[in-house]
């Protein structure tokens, strides 16, 4: 067995490093005490290649430098990529971080929201809108009147359709009559005004919008609301027959 003196100790330790992983065996000798401690060969296994090694320690010193030596080899081994260690630079990332706020749809940004306080019927309402009541007539669309068949079920449809609910208001102008001609949109973004036309609980008012053409559309080819019965009358023709005068 092949023995290190005092004077290589230095050469030792620069051993211990860039060399490809081994294993080995060491046993430190102490005079008169014999085996004191066999390494592990995990830890000894960045000594440079060659026969097993014997550290003479004759003097106190030397029992230092034995415990250096070891110390240094475990700490190089506890350093190395995939020992187990976790890295534990910069903060860890904080669940917070990482979830993503819900934003509101830009488009509907400025726009006043309200809830309904009243629904006079399939198409006229008043609002709440910040603390103030509004008269709101639906932009687009024409329900049937009270007193013309499926009147009053209209006026259910759009009670239902906003009822414990919150709505934004569009205003597309003021009529004569001093009510906000207005498109209602829910919180995700959904024309209601279209709604209301596509289940059959009103028509396309197409003298003063093309817009829910399609939706109406839809609402007569599978005989929704209003459309399961024969020959609905629109609210305009009902209203000109009318001796009843309405602000439509």
């Amino acid at each position: 067995m092949q023995s290190y003196h005092l004077n290589d100790v230095a050469g030792l330790i620069r051993s211990s490093s860039g060399q490809t992983e081994r294993t080995e065996e060491a046993v430190l000798i102490h005079p008169g005490n014999g085996a004191l401690r066999q390494g592990s060969a995990s830890l000894l296994s960045r000594v440079s290649s060659g026969p097993k090694f014997q550290l003479n320690l004759h003097q106190p010193a030397g029992i230092i430098v034995g415990i250096l030596i070891l110390l240094a080899l475990g700490m190089s081994l506890a350093c190395e990529p995939g020992s187990g260690q976790k890295n534990s630079d910069g903060p860890n990332p904080s669940p917070e971080g990482s979830r993503k706020e819900s934003k509101g749809d830009p488009s509907l940004s400025g726009l006043p929201q309200a809830h309904s306080l009243r629904v006079a019927d399939g198409d006229t309402l008043v609002a709440d809108i910040s603390g103030q009541e509004v008269r709101i007539r639906l932009h687009g669309v024409d329900a049937p009147e009270l007193d013309q068949k499926y009147g009053l079920a209209a006026r259910k449809c759009l009670k239902s359709l906003l009822k414990n609910s919150t709505f934004y208001v569009k205003t597309e102008y003021e009529d004569p009559y001093g009510r906000s001609v207005a498109t209602l949109i829910s919180p995700s973004n959904e024309d209601l005004n279209a709604v209301l036309v596509r289940r059959g609980c009103a028509w396309a008012f197409l003298r003063y919008s093309q817009k829910y053409v399609s939706a109406e559309k839809v609402a007569r080819e599978q005989r929704k609301g209003l459309w399961a019965g024969e020959d609905p009358v629109p609210p305009w023709t009902w209203r000109r027959r009318s001796p009843v005068k309405t602000d439509r």
